[in-house]
């Protein structure tokens, strides 16, 4: 709720902005627009959404072939789904996929067709879900834990479909990715471990050292001071040494 509050705050100085640039201030208001939808599609504001969805075409309307469009047509087809139009929202989710070029992977692109995929789905297209969802994991550029959820989610459609061959296969994908991702966390957690305990090891022989120092400047004070100050440096050394004990 506080993001939406400084969204509509930095709109409204949009606004009021006096730039050099008419096409500046426009995109800043454009972008912000945007963003607000999507803010508002993910509180369930849908009315407020919509506003901010038209308040955006009306700017870009008039830039039919702006780039701006890709980032456009995501939130307009999440609008869509969540009314129940689904087949409006499949429509918005290709225009945006259709972005992509030969060489062209990126977030915004990848995030139209899991939604397109979940659309799919829900509306019982699965041989459909399954084509875009094959074609989203030719991405090189999803997270390693993205990939495999979609490969979970594939192996699970393909159940739906009753292929149970590839049901079976993603589904091993799946399992495969999740022990090399889990053991790959375990490693790091025992890396962690290790580098704690070195460094508390470390602080200990510091600890010590400088113990050994102190008493040794110790020895060099004057006889009639000698045992108060060893005494009082002997219980000094003794926390030294164990303080980091009880901080492995």
């Amino acid at each position: 709720m506080k993001a939406n509050e400084y969204l509509k705050r930095a709109l409204q100085l949009f606004k009021k902005l006096q730039s050099e640039s008419d096409l500046t201030k426009l995109e800043g208001i454009l972008e912000v627009n945007i963003i607000l939808a999507e803010n508002n599609l993910h509180l369930n504001e849908l009315n407020v959404a919509r506003k901010h969805l038209d308040a955006s075409y009306d700017v870009l309307k008039n830039y039919p072939n702006s780039n701006v469009f890709l980032f456009y047509y995501y939130p307009e087809g999440v609008y869509y789904e969540k009314m129940g139009k689904y087949q409006d929202a499949i429509h918005s989710f290709d225009k945006a996929i259709a972005f992509q070029s030969g060489r062209t992977e990126n977030f915004y692109i990848n995030r139209a067709k899991f939604a397109k995929f979940t659309t799919l789905k829900k509306i019982g297209k699965n041989n459909e879900a399954i084509a875009v969802m094959q074609d989203l994991l030719k991405s090189s550029t999803l997270l390693p834990n993205d990939r495999n959820n979609y490969s979970n989610l594939l192996a699970q459609t393909y159940s739906k479909v009753g292929n149970m061959k590839e049901a079976y296969n993603w589904s091993q994908k799946y399992i495969q990715v999740s022990d090399s991702l889990h053991s790959a966390g375990f490693k790091k957690d025992l890396l962690d471990l290790e580098n704690k305990y070195q460094s508390a090891e470390k602080e200990k022989q510091i600890t010590q050292l400088r113990a050994e120092k102190q008493a040794a400047e110790l020895t060099q004070k004057k006889p009639e001071i000698m045992g108060l100050v060893i005494g009082c440096g002997c219980c000094g050394i003794s926390l030294g040494i164990l303080i980091p004990q009880q901080y492995p």
